[in-house]
Parts: C-alpha cells; structure tokens; sequence
C-alpha cells in the first residue's frame, strides 16, 4: 500500500449520557456504560491512530473535596486496549470496596469510582513527530480549582499559523509551556474560557448576587459559542476540536471549510460526536439519516443540563471536505464512501484501456491491500461492462449465422483478476527512519507466484502514489519476479503534487514522487531559473501574517513547477523514477484524473493536495515553506515542529549596538530556537522578536581564567554557535579557548585577531603582501619620542597619529598641523593617554578622499564581501569635533561600484586571507576594511577583525541570506559554497549619545519615545549604552509595571530605518529618532547629507544604478563637507520649523498602508498616493442602490484614550459608529473614509488609530479610504487631536431601513449586547471618574482583573455582519443604533408616530460598569437611559413571529441577542393635533417607555467589595501625604496605593491650610484626613510638635510631601530619618525653589521634569539625596502653565508612585550621601 508513506491525524469520540447513571445501572445492568461504548467508538476508529490513545471522564454535581475529571493516556503497543485496561482496572478497584447495595447508588458510584461519570471524550492518536510520550496524547486537561474554568481537550487538527498564534498569547500576559497546536489551542482556549468566567462574575456579583450564587450562574450561563469564537478567531487550518468543561458543558468544534470530518447522533439517552459516521451507526444501531453531520465552522453544544445544539462560531467557507481521508482513510463500511471508492475505479477505465491499448484478453487485474480493494472492484467491474462490449461487437463480427463453437468461445472471454499481491507483514513503514525504511518496505509484500504469464500485463491499482519508494522498494520488485510483459500501476487518487497541512501528515514536498517528476523536467529542460523564481516568491510569502489577509497569501506559487507540463508528461516521469534497477518489464503509472476524482466525489471539494488549491491562506504558506526546504537542501517538515525541536542556540559576545543587531537579526533564522547575549544591553533583555526571546546573561568574559565560564554555559545550555562581537575577547584568545573545547564559534583565532590588536602588526603585513595603504612608520615607547618627531617633521605629508595598541575606536588622531601632531604623539607616548595600546604609535601618511566600509566574511580561503558602507566618526554635524566610535552610518555607499568592490576584494581582501594562511593563522570570521578613496585607488586605513558599529546596524538589516548560515559556514570552512543575497533599498542609522561623549558623561537617565520610533515604518533601534531599570510588577497599573529603559553609556542608540532609497531611509531615520529624548541626549543631524548634496540627477542616478563606475576624481570630490544644519537642508526656514513634519506624515502613510490592503474589496479602490478612493457600485454587487451615509466622532473619548496613551480601539471606535448607523438604515457599508487633525504629527498613534480602522472595516466588510492626517500646530496643542469619520454604505430600495408603514403593535424588540460603553456619553464618564479621584490606570471598582482605561476603551461593537443578512432576507422593519441619545433617543427616532416602544429592563443583566456609573455617579436610571446604551448595542424591530427565526441568525454571527421589548399603540397619537404636536417635542417621553427601570437598576450592588483587596492581601507601608493645595500629585499616590500589588498605601492625609481641594480627594478615596493649621500655633516648633504625634498616633512610617508649602525643621526631619520624600518640578539641580518652569523657559532649556528626593537634615530646600527623575522635552510652544501641567501629567504622577514603591520596598537606600537604587 504505497500511500503506508503518509499518516492521519487522529480520531475522536464524545459522549454525553442524558440520564441519570442509575439509569444505565438498571436499563444496562453497569455503571460503565458510557465508557465501554466510548471504548468501541475508539477501536472503530483504529484506523485513524494507533500511537497513543486516552480517555477522560467529567462528573456533574460532585461535592467540594472530590475528584470531578478523570483522564488516562498510553502509548503502549496496542494502546486503545491498554488505556481502557487502565480505566477498567482503576474503576473496579473502587467498585469492589463498595457493598452490594452501594454499587447501585449513582452518587456514591460517582464520587467514589472513577470512570462513572456523565461525559466522556476519546481520543486515538497518529504521532507526526518522533515524541511519541503520554504527555502528547489527548485528552490533554487544563486544570483549575473553580469547576468552570476546567479545560479537557482533544481533537483530529493541524494548524498552519502555530508561530502567530503562540505569539499571541505571549503578548496576552500568558508562558505557554511549548510550541505546538495543541497546546496553543489549549491556552488559547483557557484564556478566553478564564475571561469569560470572570465576566460573568463581575456581571452577577455587580448585580447583588452571592459569591456562592454567582459560580452557580456561571455554570448555567457559560457561553461556550462565545468562548471558541474568540478563540478560533484567528485559527488556519483543518481541525475538530471537542472539549470538556469541569461542569459538564462540552462541545466539538469543526473547521470553517470542513476539512476534517465530524458526526454526531442524539437520542433520548445519549449525544455521540465521532470522527466518522459508520462508527456510530455501529456502536449505537441507529440508521444512517439519524446520524448528522456538524456544519463547517459549527460548534456542537451540550450543556451541562442536557440541552444539546448547533451554532455557528465562525463564518462558514466553501466547502472543502477531504477526499483523500475518504480515498484512503476513512472506513469502508460508510455508505457513501463505498460508492465513491467504486466510481473512482470505474472512472479510470478509458486510462487503463490505452496503457494496456486496448488488449484485455492479454491482461491480468490486482490490486496493492487494503484499501485499494474497493476501488479495485470498481475498476474490475468497468472492465467487465468494457468486455461485454467487447463480447457484443466479437459475436456481430460473426455474422447473421455464427458458429456456436466461436461464439461460446467470445462468451468464455473474462476479465482476468487475480489476487496477485498481499501484504506478508505488518510494518508501519511510515513511522521508521529513512535509512532502515528501504529495507524493511521490501519485505512487506509478497506475489501470488505462477499467476500472471509472460505474455500478460499485469494493471495493478493502489489507492494511491505518493513517494514513490514503497513501489520501487518492495511492490514492483516483488510483481516483476512474476515475469509480465508489462506492469500498468493504478492509482485511484490523482498524482499528490503538494504536501498537506490540516490532518493528512505529509510534509515534505520532495517526497512526493509527483513533484520529483516535475522538478526533474524542469531541469531536463533547462527550466531551473523557474524554479528559482518560485523560491523568491515563496520567500516573500513567508513574511506575510496569515492574519493579514494579503492577497499574495491565496496564490500557491509552487504550481508553476508543473504548469510547462502536461498531466501524462508528469506520470510518464514517475514511472521512469519508480522503475527499480535490473527491472526486466515495461512500467506504466496510470493516475486518476482530477475530472474522475470529483465526478465520483461531487459533494467534497477538498483537493489540494492534488491541484494546489488551499482554502486557506496558512496552506499556501505551508506548500511555500516546504518548497523552500526542498530548494535550500532542507530535510525539513514544512509544519508541525513542536518546540521540542528547539532549534539552534546562539551565544553572541558583547554589550553594544553591534551585538544586538546579531542578536536581532539570528534570531529571525528559521534555525535558531534561543540567543543568549554575554553581557548584553537593554535591547536584548527579554526580547521577543518573532518566535524567538533574546535574553542576556552575565558571564565571566576576563581571559585569566581561559573564559571558562563562556564554556561552561555553552555545555550546560547546548550552544550551537557563538558569535563575537568586540575586538577584546577576540584579541585575549577566546576563540581559541572555545575552540579547544570543542565549540563552534565565528570570529578570528587570537593570533590573527593581531590584524587589529597590533596596527603595527597590521602594517607590516599589508607591506608584506602588498595590499594598498598609507605610506607608515611604527615607533615603541618614549625611547623613540625623538626618532617618532623627527619623522613627522621630515615627512612630505600631513600625518595621523595611531595608538597601535586596542583603544576602543578612538586612539586615531588627525591633527591639523604637524604641532598639533607632535602633541598627539606626546601624550599617547610620554603621557600614556590610551595607556598600553598607546605604548606603541603608528604614524601615517594623511589620506584625502572618502572613507568607506567593506565587511568581507572569510571562512580561511575564501572571501564573501557584503554590502559597503559609509560611517561618520565625528561627533558633530559638518565632520566637526572629536573622533568617536561612529554617530551614523548608511548602507550601501553609491560611492562603491561593483567593479571597485571586485578590485577590493581581490586587492586588499582576498591577498589578506591568504596572507593570513600563509603565515599559519588562518583567518575566520568578518574581516573588516576601512578603506579611503584616493585619487590613485581605494587604500586600507586599517583592519578590524569584528563587525564594525555602526556600519553593522545598516549592513545586516539589508542581508537577505541567513546570518546563522553565514557564520556556519566561515566556521566550517564551506563558505565556498554560500550565495550571498541582499535586499534592495537601502538602510540609513544615526546614533543618538550621551551629552559629553566622547568625553565623560552622566549615565541612567530615562529613555521614552522608544515604542514610538520603532513604530515609523521600516525603524529598528538598536541599543548600545542602555539597560532596563528595575521597577516593581505591578500587575494592576502598567504605568508602573512597564519597562523603563535608562542610559548606560556614550553612544546610547543607533536609530535603523530600511526604505527603498537612501534619501528614504535618512528621513525615516531621523523621524525614529525625533520621537526618542532623554536627558543630554545628542545625535548628528547630517548623517548621509555629503550624498544628498550631489546634484539630483547624479544621485539619482548613483542610487538607481549604484553598479555604474563613478571616476575617482568624482568621488574625490564628495569628501569635503560642507554645513547642512537640519535633516531638512538649507540654512532657512524650513516646513519642520514651522511645526509641520512632512517626513513624518510619509512614515505615517507608509505604515498605515498594510490596513488598508487589508480592507480591500470588490469594487473599491484606494488610492496609495493620496486621499481619494474610487466605488464601481455594480462591481460591489449594487445595482439599483440608495447611498446611505454615516459620520461621526468619538467626542470625548479621546481624552481616556490620550490619559492611557492607547489609541487603536478608537480608530475601530470611529468606524463601529458610522458603519451601525449605516447598516441601521438597511445598507451595507461600502467604504469609509477618515479626517484625522493633530498639533504635532506622531506616528505611533497615528499608525495606531489607523490600525483600529482597519480592524473595524474588516469587522464591517468594508474597504478603508484612508483620509488626511493633517498637522496643525497653531490651531491644536501639542498632543492635541480630533479626528472624524465617514461611512458610505448602499441598499436596494426595497431593503432601506426603517419601515415605519410596516410596524404595528406586537412588533417585537430585539436587543443586541453591546461590549461596553461604547464612544457616547465620556463626558459624563470623566466627570465621574475625576469625582472619585480615580485615574484610568487604577483597577476598576468593577472588576479589579482590569483597569478603568481597559474597560473605558474597549471598542465599540461592530453589528454589520449579523444585521445585514437580516435586512437583505426582509426580516427588519427596523433598526435603531444605540449611540447618541442613549436607549431612549436612539430607540424613538425610528419609531411612527402612532406607535411606542414598551422595553422590559428586566430582560438583560444592566452591566456592571452601568451599575457602577449608576452608583457612584448618583445618576437618575431614566438619565443613564437617556446617555448611555446600558448594555444595548442595537434594537432590531421584527415581526410577532419571526423573532425566532431572527435570534438564531444573529447568534450564528456571534451576537447575543435578548428580546427586550414590543411595540405598543401611542397614547399620545390619539390627542388632538396641538396636544400631540407638543408631546413630540420630548418624543422619548411618551414614544418609548422603559417599564420595572427602578426594581432592576437600582437593587442593592456591592462595589466597596470588589477591590483589590479581595484579591491579594498585602502588608503595606503606612505613608502619611503632607499637603497644602489641590493634591494633584496625591491623587496619582491614592490611586498607585490602590493596586494590590503596590507596596504603600496612603494611610493619612494632613493639610495645613483648610479647605483645599487636596483634603476633598481624601474626603472621596475615602482616605482619613485631617486639617493641621499652622496659624494657630504659636510658632514653627509647636505645629511640628502637634504634626509629629498625630503622625506617631497613625503609625505612619513614610511621609510624602505634596504640595506642602511649609519648610521643615531639621529637628522635625530627624526624628524620621530617611522617612521623608518630597517631589519638585525640574531636574534638580537645576532650578531649585519657586518659579522653575518660567526660568526653564528664560534660559532656553530643552529638556526638563521632575525629580523625587529625600529631605535629609542639614540639605537645602530642594537638595537632597536624588531618588529618581523623569524627563520630556521643552516644545518650542510651550508657555509656564502649558509646561506645568505637562511636567505634571507625564513627569510627576509617574516618578513619585515610582519613588514612593522604591523607598517603601526598601530599595532606595542612601549610601555615602547618594541614593543607590537596587535591583527588584
């Protein structure tokens, strides 16, 4: 059976028992009814899995202290038998302990045997990979205490998006413990069935109910559809998922396309779920009509009460059931399947008769067992129908009087089968090793001897030819001893072309025999340069987010392989392939034709695997990775590698922005699973980038102890490869060190690390073999001080000064006159500056021209240039200032062509590596040029033996070929073997450093702006002197919890931008770094300006053809500079002076591009170079249509969403309010279009409201026309915005919405939920926020798991997909939006005059953030009604009668829908004509009533309990807050001191000045507080007396001072010693005392902030120890009262909760008069 070569993934089975177990114990006489039959639900589906089995069991009703889940595994050799053994064994155990009459008892048999339960899951299981434990078989459980948050889970699945999935959950919060789909759908699962719990428990404990009542509620109230249609919303693949819950709820879970198959049976005992329909038929004896099949993309339900139902969880696709499962796989004894298995034999008989041309008498009939064998009889009885005709036209041959004898003789003609072939042993060849698989195939089939004859063919058919190698292996070998004339190979299947990825386990395309054909006539026929173009395409598939919905996702690019043939051309081949050695018959391979394959399976379209048609988009990335693998030599699965394949570990050496741009970029390797950095920076501190987390380790990096602490942890971590970054390591021998003890490692032996380590050395050598330099002399020591001035004196040149030895990039001085020379070389010789690498100078000629970088990676022999770079060592812009290690770089240089990169290589590259192997120190690792452009040629300043910084931030971004590979390779001396590809375009970095670098700087400041920068499009920042701030978790407040980044070192960043031109690049570049400050922090601003200053026309054409040759007189040229002040150019003014940054506003564009190709739709276009966007109304399937617009705002919110710097849920905000009124009105959205206003352009946000409306538009199907994005200073306050949209939907005329003619009393009123708030009534919010002090960080009263912005700023719910199938079906008579104007505004607007609504607010649980509102807001319920929707997203009119019919669409699409109400008779239409006309002016009054709004709303809630406090008990510091105002600064510690996370809590607050909105705060935080007046006391002594008893009364043990405008004594500061903080408005030590803003902005300050300090006796006011600071740039805009209020916002509420956590923690000590801030 050629098709052993493949596997199947997996069989399931579920069982619910709807009666009591004592009911089965009666009717059946045992207790284990359901799991014996669960038992033969298993072994019937042997077929699908025979590597490991398990059972689990969920009990309903079991009392606390009982187990309530059951599970067993096995992977023993028959392990469906020896997991029910185990059950059985483990059940009668405890059976046995019971008494007679016990055994008989349902609820003591529950809570005392195991097995006895009411729900049971099966599960047989096929291993793809080669971890065939207990622990990969499923059930798999999930575990918790709480019953409901209980997970067991099995299913038959493969997905295709494991990585995206996985990095979803990571960035939810969760660790998943691998990478596999089993476990991401298990977490994936557990996450959204943990958020639903708790919803439903803030929403029932909210509402007055008892803990106990609640968990019973949520048990009752689970909504399984809602948990997996969050859960499977971004699942690709085929799958049946069936699942338990701890309370007895279960469900099984089908694939949108029906790829895999699920069944399920329901009688008045049991509810069964299999994998297959005969199955259940056999098991349970019930006809073929009674078992039914689960709908694509359906869930099937069971509660825990019994109720058994379908819904719909994700939108239904074509289907694409599976035929090879049915071919192959699934039972016979299926009806259908039979059938169909037999037209596929019958419709191969026109093929069969032309291989054998048209001679049956001369043939004999077979087949491969077992499965072949229907299609065998099919195939047969073709034959017989081809010989009955055959017969026919024999015998009228004969004419009108035949012989009798002839015509007996025709009538003796039969089709001549034999049993030919049988399977002489039972080995599951597809689960062995490649290299024993040959021989074991070979002996598993035997032939029926003497049973053929030389003269006959022999037509043999298979189910199907998959690899080809079972054939050649053992079956042909095996028929060919029987001697035929021909052998005719049959497959019933058609030729498997491409690997498959939703359950049939092939994953390798160069296995599959049809591919080797087609791969082999490609390169018959000198088609290879095909088969490249199809390696670039898949490639860049690969780096497409399946989520993305690109278009490029649903094209499968390996199709071309087979276009230039036809089907017969490619069979033909694989019967030349198949054809063993020695074979002495003719071969044949006869495949099924695609055409037979769906006329004998109309009804499943699932085919893939033969046409390249995947349904989904994570298929075509499937068939595009293993094509990939095939083409790199790669024996790799294209899926399925769980993270027990770790892949390769890397250890990079380093701490700089070197270091972590090879971090960066390995870790993007495919085959790198983990990179380790020695020391690292904070750019490489727990880093995820892609699937792989960078993570920094401290190592012992001194050569004294021969780095045996890098070697030890690359044994204890199993380190593959590690890759050196600085030149020290390399010079004290460390590759030699690793290399002795057996690792491999990139970088140069510490003897030709000499190259760099001596550049005395590295002169001689270049003189030695002749490669180009400055003419040189070396000098050693003061002894030839004399000897060294008189070669400068005597030389004809102008000198450079070298410290030979390593100086860290800066012991290079240029002097500008010989003087200043003979000082340099003073102070390097006599006064020992660069200490011992200056022991020895070099002196050189002085070169003229441009500099340029070229990295050349050397193996030892051969040499691999990558792209040349430009760098800029100079401190300041102009080339001004002292050399530093490099402020910027850009890559590639126009200035290197590809001629004179050759005449590098060859004269300065290439005779340096063989040099080196002459001398006996072969070079390995990257050997680094700096070359300057002469006008006699390109000459070598120096070597460095490492990967230079900066030129590595531009050079490896732009590398298109596996940096892993790369350095493998020089390793491994296969470098010769490497093709180097890059990307085009260009890459620009600018460096961002210290304020006095080169020279000494201040360290640990602050970095912000980091996320920003990284968010303009094609910006990475690189970290060098950084590291991660150590804060507190703070689970509650991510203000507190986040990541703070601070400055380590000279050179701090290096700001990366990608772009398709170097102009592009700088730009985005220096947008990136616009959004980064910290304090002092300085960057050049000129970086790649030489180039841009070039006429147009020559640059353009340098950066369009950079191979063209420049002369060297131009290039020449370009090395004087010239000032260029600004990015912008020019000495003027400028557009970016003006406030008006158009590079930013391009990055925007550029970034919000890949969401709006998201939205794309029939008919509609939008344009990519500026707003507008085109509608073909026909095109998008509008004929006769009414245009319907939608605009809106999202008023206020945008307040909250500014105060939490979240931004994307607006944009979907923004979209949801135009979209739901357009569909209210019976249309479908088209497009919609946006104007978003703002004081300063900043990207991030910008990307992000953008991101939200292409989230939204999808939600709504329609395509996004992105509008302007207009900056406009002057008009809007820096960090100011407004934005609006706009939505055009159409509708056929007899769809349009409402129908106030067709309503009439008893139409009924259907609710749908909204998700929250939505974007209407924030003013009101936020003025009930600032009266209960709270800030949007804060946890909500609510529901503490979440803080108060999460839940303000959840998005809008978007109603388009479930509403308009129903407006389209004419089942609406209307709509209303619940948005402005709340549930009573909303809901009247539609209504007719004569008509009402009468609305039951007992029909829907009121919200708790309503409840909330309600409450503390001391809000009037008809108000709330008025303003908000109060959990009612949308009313929806229908007709008495249809709301069935109407509720079970809307719950297909996801929605909940709840009646809420009906349409009743007007009593105001029945007034007089001026008495209506003026009960119409309140038309909410009297047109929609809102009954029982008292009894429901305002029962009794208990908010005061949901607090932090219920969650986490935490002993904390008691802090008293000394203030005398407003207490702004008190309310950010009231509101941190809430977290339960957070180590203080403000126990006391004290003014000394009565009244103040301060003591107001406390009053609402309900904080104790007390006024303190210091005029009624005599003097200062006495009023500090009184305060410091009331403080030692209220056991405080810190005080905070806020605001306190009195200056305390050192007698009073010494009674609490290092107890007393205080916060100022500028960073101390500038401008302490009053006024500080308006002196910041007289002096011209750039930067200022805040600083939190101790008071300590004996200090200044305002000059104590420094705890910590916060900083934001000085705008040019800014005034005293706007820099106020936002040192305030941004600096203030953020360093003191800081500060306060770090005191109180105890880990801001005083050490020798400083604060030393320790690590958390």
């Amino acid at each position: 059976m050629e098709s052993e070569g493949i596997g199947h993934h997996c069989g399931v089975a579920l069982i619910r028992l709807l009666k009591p177990v004592e009911y089965f114990v009666e009717k059946y006489g045992t207790v284990f009814y359901g799991l014996k039959n669960l038992y033969l639900l298993m072994e019937k589906q042997r077929n699908r899995g025979q590597d490991g089995a398990g059972i689990a069991c969920v009990k309903l009703d079991l009392e606390p202290g009982f187990p309530f889940i059951d599970c067993q595994r096995s992977i023993a050799q028959d392990p469906i038998k020896d997991v029910m053994y185990k059950c059985e064994k483990l059940a009668s155990e405890k059976l046995q302990e019971l008494d007679g009459g016990l055994r008989r008892n349902g609820r003591i048999l529950k809570h005392r045997v195991p097995f006895t339960g009411e729900v049971f899951l099966g599960h047989v299981r096929y291993g793809t990979d080669s971890d065939n434990s207990e622990d990969r078989c499923h059930p798999i459980p999930h575990e918790n205490n709480w019953m409901t948050r209980n997970l067991v889970l099995a299913g038959n699945f493969n997905l295709t998006n494991v990585d995206e999935l996985f990095s979803e959950l990571v960035e939810l919060g969760q660790h998943p413990r691998e990478k596999s789909d089993t476990i991401t759908l298990l977490e994936n699962i557990s996450h959204f069935l943990d958020k639903e719990n708790n919803d439903l428990y803030v929403k029932y404990f909210a509402a007055g109910h008892g803990m106990q009542d609640c968990f019973r509620l949520i048990a009752d109230n689970i909504n399984v559809p809602r948990i997996l249609r969050q859960a499977a919303a971004h699942w690709d693949g085929g799958y049946v998922i069936g699942g338990l819950l701890g309370h007895g709820d279960a469900f099984a879970l089908r694939d949108p396309s029906g790829i895999r198959p699920a069944f399920y049976y329901v009688d008045e005992e049991v509810a069964v779920v299999a994998s297959e329909r005969p199955v259940i038929q056999s098991v349970f004896g019930c006809g073929v009509d009674e078992v039914r099949e689960i709908g694509p993309g359906n869930a099937l339900v069971i509660k825990r009460d019994g109720t058994v139902f379908q819904e719909r969880v994700i939108d239904p696709l074509p289907y694409r059931g599976c035929t090879f499962e049915r071919i192959y796989f699934s039972r016979g004894g299926d009806a259908a399947i039979y059938r169909e298995r037999e037209r596929l034999g019958r419709n191969l008989v026109p093929e069969v008769l032309q291989a054998l041309d048209g001679d049956l008498e001369n043939a004999v009939f077979g087949f491969i067992p077992n499965t072949s064998e229907l299609s065998y009889y099919g195939l047969v009885k073709g034959m017989e129908e081809q010989m009955d005709r055959i017969k026919e036209e024999k015998i009228l041959a004969l004419g009108p009087a035949p012989d009798p004898a002839e015509v007996r003789k025709i009538l003796a003609l039969k089709v001549r089968v034999e049993k030919v072939a049988f399977k002489d042993a039972k080995i599951r060849t597809f689960i062995q090793e490649d290299k024993s698989r040959e021989f074991l195939v070979s002996h598993a089939y035997d032939v029926t001897y003497d049973s053929v004859k030389p003269t006959d063919a022999l037509v043999v058919i298979d189910d199907s030819v998959v690899r080809g190698t079972t054939l050649t292996n053992s079956i042909l070998k095996n028929l060919d001893r029987l001697r035929p004339r021909k052998i005719v190979v049959v497959s019933s299947a058609p030729q498997i072309r491409y690997p498959d990825c939703y359950g049939i386990d092939i994953a390798k395309i160069d296995n599959l025999i049809a591919f080797k054909a087609a791969t082999a006539l490609c390169k018959e026929r000198g088609m290879e340069a095909r088969l490249r173009e199809v390696y670039e395409k898949c490639k860049i598939q690969q780096q497409l987010m399946v989520a993305s919905a690109d278009p490029d996702l649903f094209i499968n690019h390996v199709k071309a392989v087979f276009e230039p043939f036809t089907y017969q051309e490619v069979s033909d081949k694989v019967a030349q392939l198949v054809r063993p050695k020695e074979f002495q018959s003719e071969i044949k391979v006869v495949y099924q034709t695609i055409e037979g394959l769906h006329k004998a399976m109309p009804d499943y379209k699932g085919d893939w695997y033969f046409t390249g048609d995947y349904p989904t988009p994570g298929g075509m990335k499937v068939v595009g990775r293993a094509f990939i693998n095939y083409y790199e030599g790669r024996n790799e699965r294209a899926y399925g590698v769980i993270s027990s394949n770790l892949g390769k570990t890397c250890l990079v050496i380093g701490s700089g922005g070197r270091e972590h741009t090879f971090a960066w970029k390995l870790a993007q390797s495919k085959q790198v699973g983990a990179v380790w950095v020695a020391p690292g920076n904070g750019g490489t501190q727990d880093v995820q980038v892609g699937r792989v987390t960078i993570k920094n380790v401290k190592l012992d990096l001194s050569p004294t102890k021969g780095f045996q602490d890098v070697i030890d942890f690359c044994s204890a971590n199993g380190v593959d490869l590690v890759a050196v970054g600085p030149e020290q390591p390399l010079v004290d021998g460390i590759v030699d060190a690793l290399h002795a003890a057996g690792i491999k490692v990139f970088g140069p032996s510490k003897a030709a690390a000499l190259l760099e380590g001596s550049k005395a050395f590295c002169k001689d050598f270049m003189a030695k073999y002749s490669v180009p330099t400055a003419e040189f002399k070396s000098f050693k020591g003061v002894g030839e001080l004399d000897a060294a001035i008189k070669y400068i004196n005597e030389s004809p040149f102008d000198v450079v000064v070298k410290a030979s030895g390593l100086a860290a990039g800066k012991g290079v001085v240029v002097p500008e006159t010989k003087e200043e020379a003979i000082a340099a070389l003073k102070e390097c010789l006599e006064g020992r500056v660069f200490g011992e690498a200056g022991d020895e100078v070099v002196i050189e000629e002085k070169l003229e021209g441009p500099e340029v970088s070229v990295f050349g990676l050397s193996d030892g022999y051969t040499v691999l240039p990558l792209l040349p770079a430009q760098d800029h060592k100079r401190a300041y812009d102009d080339d001004k200032g002292p050399n530093t290690g490099g402020m910027g770089a850009f890559c590639p240089t126009p200035l290197v062509c590809e001629d004179l990169l050759k005449e590098i290589t060859d004269k300065v590259l290439q005779p340096t590596v063989d040099g080196m192997r002459k001398e006996g120190t072969p070079f390995v690792g990257c050997l680094y040029a700096g070359l300057m452009l002469t006008k006699n040629g390109p000459k070598n300043l120096e070597f460095n033996v490492r990967f230079g910084d900066p030129e590595t931030q531009v050079v490896l971004p732009l590398l298109k070929t596996d940096l892993y590979d790369l350095m493998c390779a020089c390793a491994e001396q296969r470098l010769s073997s490497i093709n180097v590809e890059f990307h085009t375009g260009a890459a620009c970095t600018v460096v961002m450093a210290s304020g006095g670098y080169p020279g000494s700087y201040h360290k640990g400041y602050e970095i912000t702006g980091l996320k920003n920068a990284m968010s303009v499009p094609g910006v990475t920042v690189f970290h060098a002197g950084t590291k991660i701030r150590p804060i507190s978790p703070n689970k509650g407040n991510p203000a507190l919890g986040q990541r703070t980044v601070e400055t380590s070192g000279g050179r701090v960043l290096a700001v990366t931008a990608v772009a398709r031109s170097l102009p592009e690049a700088q730009t985005r570049a220096y947008v990136g770094m616009r959004c980064i400050n910290f304090i002092g922090g300085f960057y050049r601003k000129d970086i790649g300006k030489k180039l841009l200053r070039l006429p147009t026309e020559d640059f353009t054409t340098m950066q369009s053809d950079p191979l063209k040759k420049q002369s060297v007189e131009s290039i020449f040229s370009m090395s004087s500079p010239t000032h260029h002040g600004d990015v912008s150019g020019g000495t003027g003014l400028t557009y970016l002076a003006a406030g008006v940054d158009k590079a930013a506003g391009d990055a925007a564009k550029d970034g919000i591009q890949p969401y709006v190709r998201r939205t794309s739709r029939s008919g509609c276009m939008a344009s990519s170079e500026d707003t507008s966007g085109m509608c073909d109304l026909l095109t998008a399937g509008h004929r006769d249509a009414v245009l319907v617009t939608g605009t809106a705002g999202v008023g206020t919110k945008l307040k909250v969403a500014a105060d939490v710097e979240k931004y994307d849920t607006l944009g979907t905000d923004l979209v949801a309010l135009c979209v739901n009124d357009v569909v209210s009105h019976g249309a479908e959205p088209i497009f919609f279009t946006d104007y978003y206003a703002t004081g300063k352009q900043r990207v991030a946000q910008t990307v992000a409201i953008v991101k939200g409306m292409g989230e939204g538009c999808i939600q709504a199907g329609c395509s996004l026309f992105p509008g302007e994005k207009a900056e406009l200073p002057g008009i809007f306050p820096r960090g100011e915005f407004d934005m609006a949209g706009f939505a055009v939907g159409a509708a056929d005329r007899s769809t349009v919405l409402p129908k106030k003619d067709a309503m009439q009393e008893g139409d009924v009123l259907i609710g749908l939920a909204s998700s929250g708030i939505h974007a209407n009534g924030f003013s009101l919010v936020r003025r009930v926020i600032a009266s209960q002090g709270l800030s949007y960080n804060a946890p909500a009263p609510f529901d503490a798991s979440r803080s108060l912005g999460d839940v303000f700023l959840t998005p809008t719910r978007i109603y388009v997909k479930a509403v308009m199938p129903l407006c389209n079906g004419g089942m609406l008579k209307g709509a209303a939006h619940i948005a402005a104007g709340g549930l009573l505004e909303s809901v009247a607007k539609i209504l007719p005059v004569n008509l009402m609504a009468r609305i039951d607010t007992t029909a829907w649980e009121l919200p708790a953030v309503f409840r909330w509102l309600l409450e503390v807001g001391r809000i009037e319920p008809r108000e709330l009604a008025r303003t908000f929707n109060c959990g009612v997203g949308m009313v929806l009119v229908v007709a008495q009668g249809d709301e069935t019919a109407v509720m079970q669409e809307l719950s297909n699409h996801g929605e909940e829908p709840f009646v809420i109400g009906q349409l009743a008779v007007n009593d105001a239409s029945r007034k007089s004509s001026s008495e209506m006309s003026q009960s119409m002016t309140k038309p909410t009054r009297s047109r929609v009533k809102l009954d029982n709004i008292e009894a429901s709303w305002l029962k009794t809630t208990r908010f005061t309990s949901l607090t932090a406090d219920d969650f986490q008990n935490t002993r904390k510091v008691r802090t008293a807050v000394l203030i005398s105002g407003t207490g702004t600064n008190l309310q950010a510690l009231i509101d941190c001191c809430r977290l339960p996370t957070f180590p203080a809590e403000v126990s006391l607050v004290v003014s000394n000045v009565p009244g103040v909105g301060g003591l107001e705060r406390a009053a609402a935080a309900k904080v104790p507080h007390m006024t303190l007046n210091h005029k009624e006391f005599p003097d200062r002594s006495s009023f500090e007396g009184a305060l410091h008893d009331i403080l030692v009364r209220n056991n405080i043990q810190l005080i905070c001072l806020a605001g306190f405008m009195r200056i305390l004594t050192d007698e009073f500061v010494c009674k609490w010693p290092n107890k007393i903080i205080n916060i100022h408005p500028s960073l101390l030590p500038a401008f302490p005392g009053l006024n500080c803003h308006r002196r910041v902005l007289e002096k011209g300050v750039k930067v200022t902030g805040c600083t939190v300090h101790y008071v300590t006796a004996g200090d200044h006011v305002d000059c104590g120890p420094i705890i910590i600071q916060e900083a934001i740039p000085v705008e040019d805009d800014d005034t005293p009262e706007s820099l106020t209020e936002r040192v305030k916002v941004h600096c203030e509420w953020k360093a003191y909760p800081r500060a306060l956590a770090l005191v109180a923690e105890g880990k801001a000590p005083i050490v020798d008069g400083k604060v030393k801030i320790e690590a958390y």
